[in-house]
């Protein structure tokens, strides 16, 4: 007889922004260390969305270089991907 193993990996998305000022040639690397820290904690990229420049629905503030700024355009991204549940905080903390 056969045993079913039950697959006990969920699948998620994470959406990302990222900077404006980050030049455009840097966009795509930026992107694959996502994908890589999700990768290197033994999840399995199911999709992805190459991050596009967009308007953002209110601006944010983020700290650069000791100085607060605000944008109101970012980068935006998202990969969808499977793994074990348990991976979820190491992903987290080093994304």
């Amino acid at each position: 007889m056969n045993e079913i193993n039950e697959n006990d990996n969920s699948i998620y998305e994470v959406g990302f922004h990222l900077l404006p000022t980050i030049d455009e040639s840097n966009i795509l690397a930026e992107s694959l260390n996502i994908k890589s820290i999700i990768e290197e904690n033994s999840g399995v990229v199911i999709s992805e969305d190459v991050p596009k420049m967009i308007s953002l629905a209110y601006d944010i503030s983020k700290t650069v270089d000791s100085k607060t700024q605000k944008f109101s355009k970012a980068y935006f991204g998202c990969v969808k991907f499977e793994t074990d549940p348990s991976k979820i905080a190491d992903i987290k903390t080093k994304g």
